[in-house]
């Protein structure tokens, strides 16, 4: 049995000048958001053995934050360029060449990515995934490599008030 926690990076800036789409950082109330969703993943005892996130600032500095409050050393948080611009395929690429001794793994990246890993792990899933949001998947596999084959369950699927 495996857990997939997806974490789209929070409420980010737009249209900066002279800022390229993967400097962009989060605004305030995005940091807010992420340390909100970080306390809830905290207090309902989901905790990551391996952070995998975007190059993106905003990608990043969300899985940074959400480290620090579970505990994880931030050293140890992969950076991988097919969670940024890669599509559905990179996530997969990433979550099929994990080692099998990660049980939680968390993805901190983009849309519309996410909702197409979601939908494609789980059917029942139909949801848009507003910035911000944590979804929780339960896979029942014991190798990584089987994740293009199975279906999963979404455990929880949570994101910030008003969205």
């Amino acid at each position: 049995m495996k857990t997939l926690i997806l974490v789209r990076h929070a409420k980010a800036s737009k249209g900066m000048r002279n800022v390229n789409d993967i400097d962009r950082p989060l605004l305030e109330s995005g940091i807010k958001e992420t340390y909100l969703m970080g306390h809830f993943l905290k207090k309902n005892n989901y905790k990551a053995d391996l952070i995998i996130s975007s190059p993106a600032v905003r990608a990043y500095s969300r899985g940074f934050i959400l480290a620090r409050i579970s505990e994880y050393p931030s050293k140890k948080i992969k950076i991988n360029e097919n969670l940024y611009q890669k599509g559905e395929k990179g996530y997969y690429d990433v979550l099929s060449e994990l080692k099998n001794k990660h049980k939680t793994v968390m993805l901190a990246g983009h849309n519309p990515d996410f909702e197409n890993v979601v939908k494609r792990l789980c059917n029942q899933f139909d949801n848009e995934v507003p910035p911000g949001s944590v979804i929780v998947i339960q896979l029942k596999i014991n190798d990584w490599d089987e994740i293009k084959n199975v279906k999963g369950e979404v455990r929880f699927f949570k994101f910030p008030k008003g969205r």
